[in-house]
């Protein structure tokens, strides 16, 4: 074998250090591999080397080029790199493949979204002035959902997944389907959840790769919009899919299958579900099976004000195709560009001062107690007139330590902020967590708790009232609430005889800011110029929140 010596530069533009095959051209540069796509000049494959390669100058370069695996060698005064050098092609050889058709495919919408980032800058606020025109929504609940597509770049563990609870029709598929051109790239969509949608023990007789979803998802949001359809199904496939989820959560999931045998797979994403309340509240104990993995917002009713909006863009003579395409590129470019920024964006982001963390805390030690487990049972006992009175009597509790909670509302603070185009964690981030906390309980729980949000304390009987439920419902509720620490109970006597006449129950001393001036602060909108959306977070100053942060933040 005969080696000639040649110089780098040599290297670099002769021909030889090139090899063209199934329309890829294999590039061997000093201390450089790329392999190229002759079709439109990608570069497929970079990775620099700490050898110099040369190429063999033999017969054998008719069936290097025919095999596409050329043979390199060191430099003669370096001859016990060889074996580096072998390891090298036998890893790119392994690791690289030409592209297969989605894969180019994807490729194509990855240059597409790029181009997103390159025009005129768009902010959160023209995005949200924009989706006014298509829809009547929440402005906090667009800026929830860019947040969380964000977050699935930023790496966060545990990840954040959100449920949107709305009533048919409350424009909740709208706002997540505005993402839907950053499919496959940085978002994964699904109409609905089959039952083994994430892992199949399914072989393809053809001998292809089975296609599971789970692998799909890494570092990406899957938007699933209806999660009904899931809650239609036998009660085995949907415990099954939820038990999936479970262990999905945690990043590292495997599943054994006779026909696969255990297949494990590693994926961190975040998600974003829709639901019915209807739906939801008839199902909500198979979401109890999730545990707290789920952050949930639940689209309030609208206003006059806001129904008559909601008429006029409906009675428009726009082209309202046209308009949600218009939306949808804005929101994607207001999506890229935050990603584009985003190194930068979290490199200079400042640490939760002592107040953000003391309200985070605060706010994630309600939320574990609000979601804890409450075991009761019910019993029964003649009264004085001989009839059968029943009652709910707490056997034991499973209470939720706050650490998960904590991470759930400070990840979703963090990316709030950064959607929002913030450095740091603000009192209005923090507003818009709290109300995502507020939701993100039993819905059963949720209802009595509002009735703090105007009276400061109440009795079972005037729960039933106001709240519409049973009073023997209340009552179990209340007895929960206490159990679990977030209640307080005295006794009611009459004024005049002083007879016992029930107990009256009213929020501890340490959550009663936050259950009664629940809603007060108007999270239309969390972004610094929205105007009028923002006249209540006006009222909140730095000074206010250093006097006592727990007090004066709810």
């Amino acid at each position: 074998m005969v080696q000639a010596k040649t110089t780098n530069q040599q290297k670099a533009a002769d021909p030889k250090y090139r090899v063209r095959k199934d329309g890829y051209e294999w590039i061997f540069r000093p201390r450089e591999l790329i392999i190229k796509s002759m079709t439109n000049g990608d570069i497929a494959y970079r990775s620099c080397y700490p050898i110099d390669f040369y190429w063999v100058q033999n017969s054998c370069q008719e069936k290097i080029t025919r095999s596409a695996q050329p043979i390199l060698y060191g430099d003669q005064k370096r001859a016990q790199a060889i074996p580096s050098i072998t390891s090298i092609l036998v890893k790119v050889a392994n690791n690289w493949h030409p592209p297969t058709a989605e894969e180019i495919k994807k490729q194509g919408q990855k240059k597409e979204l790029s181009k997103l980032s390159g025009i005129h800058q768009v902010d959160l606020q023209t995005l949200l002035g924009v989706a006014d025109r298509i829809c009547v929504y929440p402005h906090e609940l667009l800026e929830i959902i860019l947040a969380v597509a964000i977050s699935s770049q930023m790496n966060m563990q545990p990840p954040i997944w959100l449920m949107i609870i709305g009533a048919p029709s409350s424009s909740k598929t709208e706002l997540v389907k505005l993402f839907d051109s950053l499919h496959d790239v940085f978002a994964y969509y699904v109409d609905a959840l089959t039952e083994n949608a994430f892992t199949s023990g399914y072989v393809p007789p053809d001998g292809s790769e089975p296609k599971d979803l789970l692998p799909l998802l890494d570092n990406k949001c899957l938007i699933v919009k209806d999660y009904t359809t899931l809650f239609s199904m036998r009660e085995d496939t949907i415990k099954k899919i939820l038990g999936d989820l479970t262990g999905i959560f945690d990043k590292d999931f495997s599943k054994f299958s006779a026909t696969r045998g255990n297949v494990r797979y590693s994926s961190l994403f975040s998600q974003i579900g829709c639901v019915t309340p209807a739906i939801f509240n008839k199902h909500y104990r198979y979401m109890n099976q999730l545990g707290a993995r789920f952050l949930y917002y639940k689209i309030p009713q609208l206003t006059k004000d806001e129904l008559n909006k909601g008429f006029a863009i409906a009675n428009s003579s726009n082209d309202r195709e046209a308009t949600i395409k218009a939306v949808k590129n804005i929101a994607s470019a207001c999506f890229m560009q935050t990603v584009d920024k985003l190194p930068a964006t979290l490199k200079n982001f400042k640490e939760k001062d002592a107040v953000t963390q003391k309200m985070l805390q605060h706010l994630s030690v309600f939320l574990a107690k609000a979601r804890s487990l409450v075991m009761t049972q019910q019993n029964a006992f003649k009264n004085d007139k001989g009839d059968n009175v029943s009652y709910h009597e707490i056997v034991d509790k499973q209470e939720e330590q706050p650490w998960r909670a904590l991470q759930q509302l400070t990840h979703l603070a963090k990316a709030l902020a950064i959607a929002r185009g913030k450095d740091s964690i603000s009192h209005q981030e923090i507003a818009t967590v709290r109300n995502v906390a507020m939701n993100s309980m039993p819905i059963d729980r949720a209802k009595v708790l509002a009735i703090f949000k105007e009276k400061t304390d109440t009795t079972s009987k005037e729960l039933s009232n106001n709240a519409g439920i049973d009073q023997r419902t209340a009552q179990k509720l209340l007895k929960e609430l206490l159990e679990l620490g977030i209640l307080d109970m005295r006794a009611d006597a009459d004024e005049i005889t002083g007879a016992h006449k029930g107990n009256r129950y009213f929020p501890v001393i340490e959550f009663e800011d936050i259950l009664r001036n629940y809603n007060n602060i108007d999270v239309k909108g969390g972004t610094a110029s929205n105007g009028p959306d923002h006249k209540n977070y006006d009222k909140i100053t730095p000074e206010m929140l250093n006097s006592s942060p727990e007090k004066i933040l709810f």
